[in-house]
């Protein structure tokens, strides 16, 4: 019994340790991906005579940061730690002077990080007291800007150095031309600056940090994303961004000898507060972020409408007001004038095939176009109808499911004999329809704005299975297959109904689309139908994700040859991998022999903290090779042409998995 209790202890002892030790390479690691510098740490490494958990630099600042990490969520307060921390501070100081690496840091910043740790509002005004101060950087803290680093690079580090009260080092002036005037109780300024510049003293404030009253929205990478490639296509914006200040700016006011001038409005210089936190972005922090693009060298200005300290309340209801009341143009209109403003770009074709379309049976009468008039109970969505063709790349050279070496039918180089291929064979297509679908059909679901996609969507499919413009054979061969298979699963007007209300999300109309794939196929005897295209698709996004994969487990597991290779994994996947004369060792491993890898009691160490942390984490070991199996099964699937192994919703399915490992390895 005692023996046990003391091996028991033991074990337990264990644990503790790698979980101390795991989490000291994690705060190491978060140092590295926030760029600082003289990055070190860990239960060897020491300061004078204080062992450091973690330390990283910047300018003249040295952070230190002391780990504590428990196997569960744990209450528990952390004063004792934060008192042990303050009394090493003395001799911590000393042992930087006396080290060549950290002699240069004049300042020293101390960081308790917590993991699994639940403590007071108490605790955290205690460590906030100045003698000295301890910042505290629990999970929340280092999960927001481990993502917002991902999204805008270097800026996102000017943030936590405020957070830190670290002032830069040189101070850099910023300034511009600004006009200055009253709105209300506060000054505003208006002025155009160098995105760089706003960025290195802006700061975005969010709501599900704990530690002050932020209200904002964090900030989406695939909308920062669509921006920067816009700015890249030569596109500006002539909003403003809205900020506040944080502290008073000066402001030095130009003469003016005009008679005219109003007395309520000023001009001359803004120069901003010489801090990492000169001022918050209430409005426009995607348009802001996108200008950190290491691609866009020469950015326009930007326009700034800034307040002078606004408290958070005031902040928070412009922020509040402006997001209500701002209404976004009606995107049927945005279609409308693509068409008259641009008529030979993408978008200009779409909508003057949509607008031909108007004018023809059976659409006529159909389709709402808002220049030519009001909008007529019943119509289909002109932007719909756009986006429908649009995703499904009916107006360019291969549509959405065809080779890449298998030009679309409808194509043409010439835009106007391009409008007219694609107007004609959707007018073709819709007329079979008609002729085929019952009343009761055509009321319920042919021209409906939920619906229709899926009807363009079979279109696309029949085109890229033939690759060829149809006869009138072909389509009626492909629409009364079409229709009897909504006969078969939607027989009546109540069922119609509900798949209506199936078709009304983009996740709900592609299980719908495929379904009815799978119905067509049976049904025409074609078994290549709707995979012609799919499966190549398929196969190009399986295999990056598999490269992506493979490419990160390699850097991971810090493999640059066969022999570190065969320290790894096992000697049957190296024998594979190294006859598969691959350009490198990442490209030569599959998806399974990652996986095999990665569960390797010796190598899951390493990925741990990966897999079970952070937002899109799993819940253990077990699901992740769960997930991971079933990944494989359909890219096995799909690579090898099993497709009546392939489950109805796998594809669905298996896009959330990759999202969700892309998003745990950031990949």
């Amino acid at each position: 019994m005692v023996i046990g209790e003391v091996i028991m202890d033991i074990s337990e002892g264990r644990q503790v340790q790698k979980r101390a030790r795991d989490f000291e390479r994690h705060s190491i690691g978060f140092l590295d991906r926030m760029k600082f510098k003289d990055i070190n740490g860990g239960s060897d490494f020491r300061i004078g005579d204080n062992q450091v958990d973690a330390c990283g630099g910047h300018e003249d600042t040295l952070i230190v940061i002391e780990c504590r990490s428990a196997g569960k969520k744990t209450e528990r307060s952390v004063r004792k730690d934060i008192l042990e921390i303050r009394g090493r501070m003395n001799t911590l100081v000393k042992g930087m002077k006396q080290m060549l690496v950290y002699s240069k840091y004049r300042k020293c910043k101390i960081v308790l990080a917590t993991k699994n740790i639940e403590f007071t509002e108490a605790d955290r005004k205690f460590a906030r007291e100045e003698n000295p101060k301890v910042y505290i950087w629990d999970e929340q803290f280092i999960e927001y800007y481990t993502d917002l680093v991902k999204i805008i690079d270097e800026y996102a580090k000017f943030g936590l150095l405020s957070e830190m009260d670290i002032e830069p080092r040189v101070k850099t002036l910023v300034n511009a031309p600004a006009f200055k005037a009253k709105f209300g109780d506060n000054a505003i300024y208006s002025f155009l600056i160098e995105p760089q510049k706003l960025l290195s003293v802006a700061y975005v404030a969010r709501r599900e940090m704990g530690n002050e009253r932020y209200y904002q929205r964090i900030l989406k990478r695939k909308r920062i994303g669509k921006i920067r490639g816009f700015l890249r296509g030569g596109g500006i914006f002539p909003n403003n961004i809205i900020v506040s200040f944080t502290k008073a700016p000066k402001f030095v006011q130009f003469e003016q000898d005009w008679e005219g001038w109003p007395s309520w409005l000023e001009f001359g210089v803004i120069t901003f507060p010489e801090t990492y936190r000169a001022c918050w972005v209430i409005d426009g922090q995607h348009r802001l972020y996108a200008f950190s693009d290491p691609k866009k060298t020469n950015p326009p200005k930007i326009a700034v409408l800034a307040f002078d300290q606004l408290i958070p309340e005031k902040q928070a209801r412009f922020f509040v007001k402006i997001n209500e009341e701002q209404k976004p143009v009606d995107p049927d209109l945005l279609w409308d004038l693509r068409g008259d403003m641009s008529p030979d770009s993408p978008d200009g074709v779409i909508s003057q095939i949509v607008k031909r379309l108007a004018e023809r049976e059976p659409f006529e009468g159909r389709i709402y176009i808002p220049l030519r008039g009001k909008s007529k109970g019943g119509q289909l969505k002109f932007s719909g109808i756009c986006t429908a063709i649009e995703e499904c790349k009916l107006s360019e050279e291969g549509t959405k499911r065809m080779l890449r070496a298998v030009k679309n039918p409808l194509w043409d180089k010439d835009p106007q004999r391009r409008i007219q291929k694609v107007t004609r064979g959707l007018e073709a297509y819709f007329k079979m329809v008609c002729d085929i679908f019952t009343d009761e059909q055509k009321d319920a679901i042919v021209f409906k704005n939920t619906s229709i996609v899926v009807f363009i969507e079979i279109y696309e499919r029949i085109l890229a299975t033939l690759g060829h413009s149809l006869t009138e054979e072909e389509y009626q061969k492909y629409v009364v297959a079409f229709q009897k298979a909504i006969q078969d699963s939607y027989p009546h007007s109540p069922n119609l109904k509900r798949l209506l209300e199936r078709c009304a999300s983009k996740g709900g109309r592609r299980v719908v689309i495929r379904e009815l794939e799978i119905k067509i196929r049976d049904a025409t005897g074609d078994q290549n139908f709707g995979e012609r295209g799919v499966v190549p698709r398929e196969e190009e996004k399986l295999t990056k994700f598999e490269r992506d994969f493979a490419k990160f487990i390699i850097d991971k597991l810090g493999v640059h040859s066969w022999d570190d290779l065969r320290k790894v994994a096992p000697r049957d996947i190296c024998g594979r991998a190294s006859s598969r004369q691959a350009a490198t060792i990442d490209e030569a491993l599959t998806l399974a022999e990652c996986k095999e890898i990665i569960l390797l009691p010796g190598n899951w160490l390493t990925f741990e903290d990966t897999f079970l942390n952070g937002t899109a984490r799993f819940e253990d070991k077990g699901r992740v090779e769960t997930v991971l199996g079933e990944v494989c099964r359909y890219r096995n699937n799909v690579i090898h042409r099993r497709h009546s192994q392939i489950r109805y919703n796998e594809p669905e399915i298996c896009d959330l998995h990759i999202e969700q490992f892309r998003k745990c390895v950031g990949i």
